[in-house]
């Protein structure tokens, strides 16, 4: 848009007019932004990192990029990143949260605020990761009579605890 505006004074009796002419264009074109990974269906490790990716452009481009994700929908957000610069992947580390709607918005914000967000489909976070286990006793080499008693020891860990050990 061109803006221009007459301004008229009198100077020694005489009318002068004086223009000031400003091009001034506004950007009105909001940004594009695609979440490539992760896809919908995809399972997540939690406890783990994960390369989120994503492509965004702009006529006059990206000022940042922001991260966040939803278990319910869309109604309620967790930030994983502000203000990022549009460098195309973030590495995330999944949270322990165990569900299978998770869905990861990414808003693209230009220079001159337009915004346009977008989201993937549901995939999953959950433990893929199995415990460790390690006895501790017997240590190897033992030798018991038979009918004895001996205690069995052992140490078990996962990321998100260890609820039975059979």
């Amino acid at each position: 848009q061109t803006w221009s505006k007459a301004f008229s004074f009198p100077y020694s009796g005489h009318g002068e007019i004086y223009y000031n002419y400003a091009d001034m264009s506004v950007d009105s074109v909001a940004p594009s932004v695609s979440i490539i990974a992760p896809q919908t269906g995809e399972v997540l490790s939690t406890g783990s990192n994960y390369n989120i990716i994503w492509t965004a452009s702009d006529n006059v481009g990206i000022a940042t990029i922001s991260l966040k994700y939803t278990l319910d929908g869309g109604t309620t957000f967790t930030t994983i990143a502000d203000n990022l610069a549009n460098t195309g992947s973030y590495l995330w580390p999944v949270p322990n949260i165990f569900s299978d709607t998770v869905q990861i918005y990414a808003v693209a914000t230009d220079s001159s605020g337009n915004q346009t967000v977008t989201n993937t489909g549901n995939f999953k976070m959950t433990d893929l990761a199995g415990p460790s286990v390690t006895i501790t006793s017997p240590a190897g080499g033992e030798i018991w009579d038979g009918g004895t008693t001996h205690d069995i020891t052992w140490q078990a860990s996962d990321g998100n605890g260890v609820s039975a050990i059979n």
